[in-house]
Order: structure tokens, then sequence, then C-alpha cells
């Protein structure tokens, strides 16, 4: 969709400086180095200068789009739902569900509003995220496009994880626990809690460091402290950070302290979901999702289960744990394919005891 429009209208800059997006007081981390592309488009009776930042990460497509006018001038009237509605029309991109509320990073977060769709290019199926975010005289639409094939979102988690408002406020606070926990030093993180008056979103915003070093005696005190054991970060959540990064122990910790096991992340996937990885599942995680009674047949927002993730990566081990903990193999995900059918395409038609229906 977008490498169309760049062929069509725009002029591509290979190298792209750092900082904000265009005019729009928004950044984030690319990942791999962005394609800027510069756009001149009549708006509203004028010529309007649109800015695309675009990177493509490990099969997923992650950008942010600035166009420099107030969008009331070119949906005069329009709430932010219906500007994200039109846009995804015009892009022939299907809305799965109506946009809902997020928040971006940073202690002073600035709301926006989310929507997701789902568009065919080339027999493939991509399930597009757009994320609009207004400022005084410009707004930006932040896209993710992944996919039906893509097996590893932690780029794009990370992308999401990393934009950042021009004007937050992003003083010592989070920033000194989120290096004390970094660096280890637990002690430290002890003077730190005792001598400072931490609000909520310090203490989560270092839990989820934590969770992602594997650092359980620090979440704990962050835990005691108050740290939201359900916090996100633009859409993951600190139980998916704990278990992409294995952090078996600050999982089990999240998950005794009120960590919702079923709590949705990008595009509907489950924490479970996110345990199952082709290069071999998070087994301890696996398990401890089943002893706190996850879904076990949750589905993403292309009605795949944990199940059919097991069959397509020919998992034995992961499949025979989720099927003798309950998992329903007769399921179907968005193109009609059971778990055995999704092994077969595999080429490892049964695997972990699987059968046709």
């Amino acid at each position: 969709m977008h490498r169309i429009l760049a062929v069509a209208l725009s002029l591509v800059i290979a190298s792209p400086a750092a900082g904000d997006v265009g005019r729009c007081p928004i950044s984030a981390d690319f990942i791999a180095d962005p394609e800027i592309i510069e756009t001149s488009v009549p708006l509203a009776g004028v010529e309007v200068l649109s800015t695309t930042h675009r990177s493509f990460v490990r099969g997923a497509m992650v950008s942010i789009e600035c166009t420099e006018i107030d969008p009331d001038s070119v949906f005069p009237g329009a709430s932010e739902e219906q500007i994200l509605r039109n846009y995804l029309r015009f892009w022939s991109i299907e809305p799965l569900s109506d946009a809902t509320e997020g928040l971006s990073s940073g202690q002073s977060p600035v709301s926006h509003i989310v929507m997701t769709g789902t568009k065919t290019i080339q027999y493939i199926e991509v399930t597009y995220s757009y994320r609009l975010f207004r400022f005084p005289s410009s707004f930006a639409l932040v896209a993710v496009g992944m996919p039906s094939d893509t097996i590893d979102t932690a780029d794009v988690e990370r992308f999401l994880s990393s934009i950042q408002i021009a004007g937050q406020d992003t003083e010592t606070g989070d920033l000194e626990l989120f290096e004390i926990v970094r660096d280890g030093h637990i002690s430290d993180l002890r003077q730190a809690l005792q001598r400072g008056t931490w609000s909520e979103a310090d203490l989560s915003k270092a839990l989820v460091a934590a969770a992602g070093l594997n650092r359980p005696a620090e979440a704990q005190l962050l835990l005691e402290a108050g740290a939201d054991p359900n916090h996100e970060v633009m859409g993951s959540s600190v139980i998916v950070t704990a278990t992409r990064e294995n952090s078996v122990a600050v999982l089990e910790l999240l998950l005794r302290n009120g960590a919702d096991p079923n709590r949705r992340a990008m595009f509907e996937w489950s924490p479970l979901h996110h345990a199952i990885l082709p290069d071999g599942s998070r087994y301890q995680a696996l398990q401890a999702f089943i002893q706190a009674g996850s879904d076990l047949d949750a589905r993403t927002s292309l009605q795949v289960t944990p199940l059919h993730r097991a069959a397509g990566f020919c998992d034995r081990r992961t499949v025979e744990m989720l099927l003798d903990a309950g998992a329903d193999p007769s399921l179907t995900e968005q193109y009609g394919r059971t778990a055995y059918q999704r092994s077969v395409e595999a080429g490892c038609s049964g695997v972990g005891g699987l059968r046709p229906n």
C-alpha cells in the first residue's frame, strides 16, 4: 500500500535524519534506517506537505506519516474515528472493529485513537493497525502492516513502545528507576524507592525493564511499591515482555500478583500466542499460562489459536501440552484451516497427535 504511494507520488531520501517526523512532534525507533518519503498533495484547497518515515522489519511494515495541516481543515466536523475510517476506506482496507483509545508512552501520555483492518495484497492477508495523533497544526498516522504469515512481532512491539511525543515530561523519574533496574544493583533500587515518591507510571515502566531483563527481585520490589502488573506501553503489556524474553521467574511473579493471563496485545494476540515461537516455544511460560487458566482457544484478529501456531511450527511438545490441557483441535482460522490442516501444509501431518476432524 505505502510502497505504491511512494512510487506514484514521492521522493525517497536514502539517509534519514534522526528526530521528529516532518513537522509533527513525534518520533520512534524504526529498527532499520527508514525511507523518508515527502509528498505534496492538494488538501482543503492548498498544497500540503506530507512526510512519511517507513521501515520494513521481519516482514512487517512500520511507518509514521505526518501531514502538515489541522485535520479539521481536511475533515471538517469529522470525529477521529471517522477520520481513520475514511483513511482505511481510501486504501481499501476493511475495518475489523470500532476505534479504541490508546496512550503513548512517556510520563505524560498523549491520547490517540487506534483502528485495525485487513486487506488482501497478492493473495496474502495483511492486518493493519493505525494510530491517529492530533497536534495544533498537523496530525500523524502511525501504521503497522503485518502479513498473515508474520511469525515474530518483537520488532513491531519495539517500534510501538519507542514512540515519543515532544514535550512529554521525561525528567529523571522512570529513567532513573529504569537505569537502576538495568544495571542490576538491587540495593540502589531499594534506596531509590525509599527516598522518592514514585508514580504508578514510573514504577510500571521500570517493571517493564525488570521483565525484559528477567530481574525477579527487582520486579518484586516494584510490585510491592505499586507497579501495575498489567501495565501496557503502546498495546504491549508487561506480561508479554516477560513471555517473549523468556523471563519465567518474572512471569510467574506477575501472574501471582494479578497479571491477566488473557490480556490481549496488538492484533488480539494473547500472552499464550506469544509463548509459541518458530524457534521453539517458551515451554515453562506455556505451562505457567496453562496453570493460570489462560484461554487455550484464544483467537487473534485472524482467528488463529495457540494450537494453530504450534501446529504450523511443527512443535510436537507444544501441541501435546495444549491438547492435554483441553485445547479444541476442531477450531478453524480465517482461511478455514484446522490445526491439523496447518500441520499438513507445514509438512508435519498430525504432529503431536492431531487428527482430521
